[in-house]
């Protein structure tokens, strides 16, 4: 029992630092450990990841993980051109990060690959006061258009934002 967090975003719109980045190192977790099984989600948004009343945190929905599909607001550059790597479960959550902190998407289309090479995306610190300084600079490794160029695991995902506090 619960609500996924496409639900909690629109219930609340945006989230505080503490509840992403705890929602963050739980869907991290759960990521990570998909990874070193070889399982590469490629349909990660905030509908498949539940929140239990226990706090407890699930990614649902592995359903994809032979078929290259995913919603293009949360698909790494690569992805859209058919290059599948755990590094597109990484940039997706990177994504919903930014939407559970700012209450809008880093890319909003309609020409999405074009604004994630680019990397045109308004800095969140922009969008919300208060938020802990080096955010930006954490969202353009996060969001970089080349993979070698941002965290390369679930976990250091989740650690390098939990540094930030």
């Amino acid at each position: 029992e619960g609500k996924t967090l496409q639900r909690l975003l629109q219930e609340r719109r945006r989230l505080d630092w503490a509840a992403s980045v705890y929602l963050l190192k739980r869907a991290a977790t759960a990521l990570h450990h998909a990874h070193q099984h070889d399982f590469i989600h490629r349909n990660l948004k905030p509908a498949n990841i539940m929140l239990g009343r226990d706090e407890t945190v699930k990614v649902m929905d592995f359903s994809l993980v032979h078929r290259a599909l995913g919603l293009p607001p949360y698909m790494a550059p690569e992805q859209e051109q058919g290059k599948i790597s755990p590094a597109i479960d990484i940039y997706a959550l990177s994504v919903i990060l930014y939407e559970m902190l700012t209450g809008e998407l880093p890319f909003k289309g309609p020409n999405f690959l074009a604004q994630k090479r680019e990397g045109l995306h308004s800095p969140a610190s922009s969008l919300v006061p208060g938020l802990p300084k080096g955010i930006d600079a954490f969202f353009a490794a996060a969001l970089a258009p080349e993979p070698s160029k941002r965290f390369h695991t679930a976990a250091a995902l989740a650690d390098g934002a939990a540094a930030l506090s």
